[in-house]
């Protein structure tokens, strides 16, 4: 991640070399680089002397947000960690930071523009982030995508928004404008495409992907929309998660899977030990469902058979992600985040303890 800074000095005037009188000066010359000689050869320090000299003076680092004893990768302080991790933190809650914590390097922070005043949430691929921010006075908030080193405002009047559940860098929102509800997607060119319109309030867009888009409404309906944003079918409940593959989590007085064909299938688990679920999302495997509530987390089999984890902390924002083995689970919680190894019986760690942490994501990149 880390580049060459280079300094080039530029604008040094160049002038005409000077001719002098070769007589006296020549010798003058010769005398002064035979002095040189003879110091150079008294007066050059040792190699035990060169190594008690004081280091170069060197530009101040960026100062990073949290300083560890001894410095690690993610995989030293979580055995078995296969991927890069990302956060958003808020600094003093009136702006943000990323962090990038490779797998064998140690952290690396830097500021994000714009206020923590809304949600953060970050694509698929862990390198693109979407942040709200409210605005005094102003209907809806400011949409802002990008990289972290590069995340500016796309859009104003927005009322949502949500990343596409398998592409990189596709993100759909909603806006009202003029009294007239828009949808759209945008991708990494930043150039919007309008995908439905409307009079009403129909919705904001919680979860999309090839399969087409489930629009939560306030009254506790969800609508699908077809991959050309038409009308497709409503059901009751509050849309939690989507997957290429398995289609939409919803919860409705219970958890339930619906496929891209329409298929309902209950998930026989019960949600109220952890006080019900405000976030979830499937393995990327599609095997098990992570499900985060007020009092903790519990990872259910999708099909019914195997273990169920249950892991009781206080949670922070609802939020929840996974490894790219399908292997970890890692949590925002009220001091950092809490990882749960689904494979060694639930073992978990606590991390970035001194942290507010808003959103959490990983980058599947083999040895970073």
């Amino acid at each position: 991640m880390a580049s060459d800074v280079r300094v080039v000095e530029d604008g040094l005037e160049q002038r005409p070399p000077v001719r002098r009188s070769t007589s006296a000066w020549v010798w003058l010359t010769t005398g002064i680089a035979v002095g040189l000689l003879f110091g150079v050869v008294l007066f050059t320090p040792s190699t035990a002397d060169v190594d008690e000299l004081p280091a170069a003076a060197t530009a101040p680092p960026i100062a990073s947000i949290e300083e560890p004893a001894n410095p690690q990768g993610i995989a030293d302080a979580i055995p078995g960690f296969p991927d890069a991790l990302v956060v958003v933190t808020s600094d003093d809650g009136q702006s943000l930071s990323h962090i990038l914590w490779p797998v064998e390097r140690d952290k690396v922070t830097r500021s994000l523009p714009g206020g923590d005043s809304g949600k953060v949430s970050f694509d698929v691929s862990g390198t693109w982030i979407a942040t709200a921010t409210h605005v005094p006075d102003a209907e809806g908030f400011v949409l802002s995508m990008g990289r972290a080193t590069f995340l500016v405002p796309l859009a104003s009047n927005i009322t949502s928004f949500s990343w596409h559940d398998e592409e990189s860098a596709l993100l759909s929102y909603t806006q009202i404008v003029d009294r007239q509800w828009l949808l759209w997607v945008v991708g990494p060119d930043r150039n919007p495409d309008l995908i439905a319109r409307g009079l009403d309030d129909r919705g904001d867009v919680a979860a999309w992907g090839e399969w087409g888009w489930a629009l939560q409404t306030q009254s506790g309906v969800v609508t699908l929309l077809t991959s050309t944003g038409e009308f497709k079918e409503a059901h009751d409940g509050i849309a939690l998660d989507s997957h290429p593959t398995l289609g939409i989590v919803i919860d409705d007085d219970g958890l339930m899977l619906i496929s891209t064909s329409g298929v309902v299938s209950v998930l026989d688990a019960s949600v109220d030990s952890i006080g019900g679920a405000g976030a979830a999302e499937v393995s990327p495997d599609g095997t098990k469902l992570a499900v985060v509530g007020v009092s903790g987390l519990k990872v259910l089999p999708v099909d019914g058979e195997g273990e169920v984890i249950h892991a009781p902390f206080t949670t922070g924002p609802f939020q929840v992600t996974w490894s790219s083995d399908s292997r970890f689970v890692i949590v925002p919680w009220v001091g950092g985040i809490i990882v749960v190894d689904t494979v060694d019986t639930g073992r978990r760690y606590e991390d970035l303890t001194s942290q507010r942490v808003r959103a959490v994501a990983v980058i599947p990149l083999s040895g970073s």
